[in-house]
This record gives structure tokens, C-alpha cells and sequence, in this order.
């Protein structure tokens, strides 16, 4: 019986946002060469859903999810997983707090499409959920990083707002189906390639 390779075990803390999770996983086997499943990552996906909401927690002294998310990424662990990727944004807020406590390692998301994100401009567009926005978590590897808030269509470059510069389409008119989650900009928004 054929063991599975060490360094081949990867958890995923799931649950928090089961999409992104789900996303996530579609995007791991799109981009794994190997089409044999032996030559695939052994993924452990601990999809907890009682973890407290991240959002309560930051913004309106909920619950603190801290305890939950150390615990399900060490029994991801436990399982066999030899380092960890967690596809929601939000938790990251919580990455330098959490790492002290865990014994494998974390793949950082932010620091890695922030890497990559600089090597197409120096100030990308974060379209991303509350938290990543509000707490501007790309901005520790990204100071240029651009945010618009989430009620008021706002564009924000350097903590210098352009009010209603940003809008988002995901139910536009019948006509206008083809705009479908797209985001338009103007009032001086350029955007460079």
C-alpha cells in the first residue's frame, strides 16, 4: 500500500466564507499539473462554521474567533496537514496574533497577492470584503493599495478620498447584463495596465 508523500499535506480552515473555500479548491486543482490523483496535494479542509464572525469581532467587539480559528488549524494538523492556506481574507487580520500559536505554516495570502500585485503597478485595487477593506489589510505589504468603501462608491489612495468615484453592477438592468460585476470608475480614476 502506497504511503502518502511528506510535504504534500496542505489544510485549509474553511467555513468562513464556505464559497471562498470552495473557490479556493477549484482554483488548487485547476493549477496542479499533475492529473494523476496520486500526484495531487493531500488537502484537509476543516470547514468549521461555529468559528464567531470575523466582522462582529473587529467591528463591533463580537465574539473573539482567535481560540476557534488556533483550534481548527491545529487539528488540521493533527490530521497530517504540514502547512495551511486559509482563503478567506478577514482571518488574515488576525495572522500575526495567531502564528505564536500554531506549529505548521501559514501560507499568507495578503503577502503573496500583494507580491504579486506589485509587479503589475504600484497601487492595485482591493475589491474585497469588509474587513480586508476597512482594516486595509493589504496596505502592510502594498502602502499604495487602493480601497473604496463599501457603502458610499469612494475611492480611497493614500487616505485621500474621491467620493463616488467606484461603482459595482452585480444586478444591472437586462440591457445592461453584459456590466454583470464589472466596477466603473471615473472622476480621474485611471486605471494602468
Amino acid at each position: 500500500m502506497a504511503r502518502h508523500k511528506k510535504g504534500r499535506s496542505v489544510g485549509i480552515l474553511g467555513g468562513m466564507g464556505v464559497y471562498a473555500t470552495l473557490d479556493f479548491l477549484t482554483q488548487v486543482f485547476n493549477f496542479t499539473p499533475n492529473r494523476k490523483h496520486w500526484g495531487n496535494l493531500r488537502i484537509i479542509i476543516d470547514n468549521v462554521i461555529s468559528i464567531p464572525n470575523i466582522i462582529r469581532a473587529v467591528l463591533f467587539n463580537g465574539p473573539d474567533p482567535k481560540k476557534d480559528i488556533i483550534d481548527s488549524i491545529n487539528n488540521c494538523e493533527k490530521i497530517g496537514a504540514e502547512f495551511l492556506a486559509v482563503p478567506c481574507n478577514s482571518v488574515h487580520y488576525y495572522y500575526e496574533d495567531i502564528i505564536p500559536h500554531i506549529n505548521i505554516p501559514w501560507i499568507n495570502i495578503i503577502e503573496i497577492t500583494s507580491r504579486e500585485a506589485k509587479k503589475i503597478g504600484k497601487n492595485p485595487l482591493v475589491l474585497g470584503g469588509l474587513i480586508a477593506v476597512e482594516k486595509k489589510l493589504y496596505s502592510q505589504f502594498v502602502p499604495g493599495a487602493v480601497y473604496p468603501t463599501l457603502m458610499e462608491n469612494d475611492v480611497v489612495v493614500d487616505d485621500k478620498v474621491n467620493k463616488d468615484a467606484a461603482w459595482y453592477y452585480p444586478k444591472p438592468k437586462k440591457a445592461a447584463k453584459h456590466i454583470t460585476d464589472y466596477v466603473a470608475f471615473y472622476k480621474g480614476v485611471e486605471i494602468k495596465e
